[in-house]
């Protein structure tokens, strides 16, 4: 006689496709996603301070890890793409051509906010910069005129 798999869990939230985790090594039975989900934010809320601090320090020791998964998670990136656009770039930001040799000017991957693309990779200066004038064109041109007038 085969085993029928329960419609519900324990706590009576019915076990759809999108309500069943995928079962773990070495656990019985269907796991609920409601009641699991639940589980951990009850975990979380008590162990909330202990949770951040061993994040941290997970984070802390491992700067490699964290700068290859928001390579790949904020900008899509892999860190071979991130070499090459670095190598076209002959390691300096793509505005001032300051150099990312020296230590003390680090990249900083450079986006459209619209988009999500990245454009190349500048120095904070130049990439704080551009944050101020928004962005765009129009008002970068604008600086430019600016600055080109010289002194009033």
């Amino acid at each position: 006689m085969e085993k029928k798999s329960p419609e519900h869990c324990k706590h009576r939230h019915l076990l759809t496709g999108d309500n069943v985790l995928p079962m773990f090594k070495g656990a019985q039975g269907v796991r609920c996603r409601s009641c699991f989900n639940a589980r951990r934010r009850k975990h979380y809320a008590k162990n909330h301070s202990k949770i951040r601090k061993a994040a941290n320090t997970w984070r802390k020791n491992n700067p490699d890890k964290v700068r290859k998964w928001k390579l790949k998670h904020e900008y899509a990136l892999s860190p071979e793409d991130y070499e090459q656009i670095l190598s076209a770039q002959g390691y300096c930001c793509a505005i001032c051509s300051r150099s990312f040799l020296d230590e003390k000017n680090k990249p900083v991957i450079d986006h459209d906010h619209q988009s999500e693309e990245v454009r190349g990779i500048l120095c904070s200066s130049c990439n704080v910069g551009l944050g101020f004038l928004g962005d765009t064109l129009p008002n970068i041109e604008a600086a430019c005129k600016y600055l080109s007038k010289g002194k009033v």
